[in-house]
Order: C-alpha cells, then sequence, then structure tokens
C-alpha cells in the first residue's frame, strides 16, 4: 500500500465474527520483515553465484559445469529434435614446470591469462574452469557455426606465445555431439579430451626439436634417467640459488637446462638445449666473443678454475647488459668433469 507517497509492506487478515454478519479487517505492517526476507533471497542468490563461480578466474568453476552437463543430458534422454552442441577442452601446458621454477604467484598467472584468452576467443560461449589448469567450453550458436576456425585461432594464438613467450601455451581439443552415436555428453567429452591430449603431444615432439634445433645431429641423445639427474640438480641449484640466472649443463651429452627467466629476458627458443655454449654465444656481444668461448673451452675442457667473467649479451629487446658469471664443476666417481653449472647475474 502507499503511505505517505510510498510504497509499504502490510499483511491483510479478514476475520469472520460469531454473528456471521460482520468481518473484522486487520492490517499490519510488515516493511522490516519483508525487507529482512529480501536481504535474504538476494544473499542467498550471492552465494548461489559465488558457489558457480572459480575465485581465480572468475568464470564458472567445476560445479556450474556440472549443472549444465547435466542439463545437456537430460536434453539428450528427451529427444530434442535438432539439438547441437560442441565441446572444447583445454590444458595448459607445462603449468607444474612453471610452478616449481617460477613459483605459484607466476602460475596463477598463466592460468588468468589462459581465461582471457580462451573467453576472447569463444566470446558467445560459457567457459569452466574444471580443474587446477584445465578449462572446457560449451559450444552453440555462432560459436557452434565458427567452431573450427575458432580453434584454429586458439591454437595460433598459443603457437604466438610459444614463440614470443609473451604467455600461456594451451592444448586444445574439439567434439560436437552426434544423435545416432553418443548416448551423452561424457562421451562427447572424451573425444575433446583426447583430441586435447593429442595437441598436447604434438607441443611436446616441436619442444623436443626447438631444443636441438641448428646444433645438426646429436650422435647420443641423453638418456631419461640422466635428463631427470640433471632436472634434480637444477632444482636443488635454483632452490638454493636466490638472486641471478641459474644454467646447469650436462657435459657428457652437452645437454643444457638454462632458468626460464633467462630464457624470457634473452628469447632463447627453449630451456633445454644441447650444445648451449654454441648457442648461447650468438648472444653474446661481438667484441666479447673470444673471451667468452675461452672461459667455456677452459671449463668444459675441465682446466678452468673458473674465474669470474664478465661480458655482454643482446636481450630479447635487442640492448646489450653486462653480464657476470659464478660457475663450477662436479666431477664423476673417476674424477672426470661431469656438471658444469652455476648463476649468471646482470651487472647494475
Amino acid at each position: 500500500m502507499l503511505l505517505d507517497g510510498k510504497i509499504v509492506h502490510v499483511r491483510h487478515i479478514d476475520i469472520m465474527c460469531d454473528d456471521k454478519k460482520h468481518i473484522i479487517c486487520c492490517m499490519e505492517n510488515v516493511e522490516e520483515e519483508y525487507r529482512e526476507k529480501e536481504e535474504q533471497r538476494r544473499n542467498l542468490k550471492s552465494a548461489e553465484r559465488l558457489a558457480r563461480r572459480d575465485e581465480l578466474t572468475g568464470i564458472r568453476n567445476k560445479n556450474a559445469f556440472v549443472e549444465e552437463t547435466r542439463a545437456i543430458d537430460d536434453k539428450i534422454k528427451t529427444y530434442i529434435k535438432n539439438y547441437f552442441f560442441g565441446v572444447v577442452v583445454c590444458d595448459i601446458n607445462d603449468l607444474k614446470k612453471i610452478n616449481d621454477t617460477r613459483g605459484h604467484s607466476f602460475g596463477d598467472e598463466a592460468i588468468q591469462r589462459a581465461s582471457r584468452m580462451i573467453c576472447e576467443v569463444f566470446k558467445h560461449s560459457p567457459v569452466f574452469r574444471i580443474g587446477g589448469d584445465e578449462f572446457a567450453v560449451l559450444l552453440s550458436g555462432v560459436d557452434y557455426e565458427q567452431r573450427d576456425d575458432l580453434l584454429v585461432r586458439l591454437k595460433e594464438e598459443s603457437l604466438s606465445n610459444k614463440k614470443t613467450r609473451s604467455g600461456p601455451t594451451i592444448a586444445c581439443g574439439l567434439a560436437v555431439y552426434d544423435a545416432d552415436s553418443d548416448s551423452g555428453f561424457a562421451t562427447v567429452f572424451e573425444r575433446a579430451d583426447n583430441s586435447m591430449y593429442e595437441n598436447k603431444k604434438e607441443f611436446k615432439i616441436k619442444n623436443a626439436a626447438d631444443s636441438i634445433r641448428r646444433t645438426g645431429e646429436i650422435e647420443t641423445p641423453i638418456p631419461d634417467d640422466r635428463r631427470r639427474k640433471l632436472d634434480s640438480l637444477f632444482g636443488a641449484l635454483f632452490t638454493t640459488a636466490g638472486e641471478g640466472y641459474v644454467y646447469l649443463n650436462d657435459m657428457k651429452y652437452d645437454f643444457s637446462r638454462w632458468s626460464l627467466p633467462l630464457i624470457d629476458d634473452f628469447g632463447l627458443d627453449a630451456e633445454y638445449m644441447y650444445h648451449a655454449d654454441a648457442i648461447w654465444q650468438e648472444y653474446v656481444h661481438p667484441d666479447d666473443v673470444e673471451a667468452y668461448k675461452k672461459a667455456v673451452d677452459d671449463a668444459l675442457g675441465g682446466n678452468a678454475e673458473l674465474q669470474q667473467l664478465f661480458y655482454r649479451a643482446r636481450r630479447a629487446d635487442g640492448t646489450y647488459v653486462t653480464l657476470t658469471t659464478r660457475g663450477f664443476i662436479l666431477n664423476d666417481d673417476d674424477g672426470n668433469p661431469e656438471y658444469f653449472g652455476g648463476l649468471i647475474f646482470e651487472e647494475r
């Protein structure tokens, strides 16, 4: 009802008198009760929205994804004619490695940037974060019609990020609902997931090829157990290093691992490299190459006392900075040099 020009909520009650001739009408102001219930309703809706939102990225979470897939299954079971949808599954490449080598803050940033990239490509479809590094997109409408082109665009942006090291790389796969063969959402999702893993394998193969680019034939590739040992030693060195760029070389196979910050800052193609000394030499200032080569030759020959070396190197933006190194050599049981590693510092 209106009271002084304002809407006021009231409760209206009619009571029949015993004489059956009169009615008693009662009105109770329930404005405060109404406001409390409205506040409860708004809070409940807000809580429901939060329960369906991923806290890190702001997109829908796995709870919302499960609800949507159940609704899809209901539509499939009711045999709705001309029903169609597609599923895209995405997975961030090497998120664990990012967390282990650069910290979880970098990992969180990679997740957020991956989320934005997927949402920008599939602008008309709901995007869900369904795991730590995994996303799903439910395609319909214009995104469904343009699904192949959009998937190509997402893969191209991911490859561009890999080449420029300007963002995360994503493996992705697509599948569409086939009414003649699919009994439910699960089979469609499984095909998309399998397609995503095939794309992830392609990334790994390309990374392996990049790591040995321009080095000619590798006579004896590093075996898995030696690579695991290199990673273990590198992790220990990285954890205790504090400042500086970390590098470690398995001298038996001339196979190195370099820290990701150095790869990013100087624009190298990969953190794993065969013949890294020859690759890194291309970044050394021409006037400093001879001194650098002599120091590396001495170290790899086991003849150096690893004196501190100063030289200039070219960053990804084309500018040169002065670097200094602190290195070490680990010998095997026979006293032969086995690992060569250390820290590279930028002189301020």
